[in-house]
């Protein structure tokens, strides 16, 4: 299952127009992760929101805010900073996504992919939009 979803997000990825950015902005609710060793369930619901001024907070076990950029194909995280609650270990993994870095991004009608190859070992999140966006 792991396999099909990233052969769908590389090519997702593939075919997007790479001269214009992803439209990231509002609120999405995590649906689903793929890539941790092992992940508690049910984790903790999460949330992440890009704004129109380039902002974004995150929800989980810890709360995150930055700023962001969008890019053709992806989204760069920048100045992050997180709070430092006593949070599981796969929990604490869900806020590595939120910290500074660029990850591969596509949004599918009401569904956000994020890759975050820059973790050990790689994951894969699927958010959907927050009901009322």
């Amino acid at each position: 299952m792991r396999i099909l979803f990233v052969s769908a997000l590389v090519l997702i990825l593939a075919a997007c127009d790479t001269s214009e950015s992803v439209e990231v902005e509002g609120t999405w609710s995590l649906a689903r992760v793929e890539g941790l060793d092992r992940l508690e369930r049910p984790f903790r619901p999460s949330s992440i929101t890009f704004t129109a001024d380039g902002d974004y907070r995150s929800a989980s076990c810890n709360t995150c805010e930055g700023a962001y950029r969008t890019q053709p194909n992806g989204v760069e995280i920048v100045g992050a900073s997180c709070t430092e609650a006593g949070c599981p270990s796969t929990a604490g993994r869900l806020n590595d996504l939120f910290l500074s870095g660029s990850y591969d991004a596509a949004v599918v009608g009401d569904t956000l992919l994020l890759s975050a190859s820059v973790l050990t070992p790689p994951a894969f999140y699927t958010f959907v939009r927050a009901r009322g966006e």
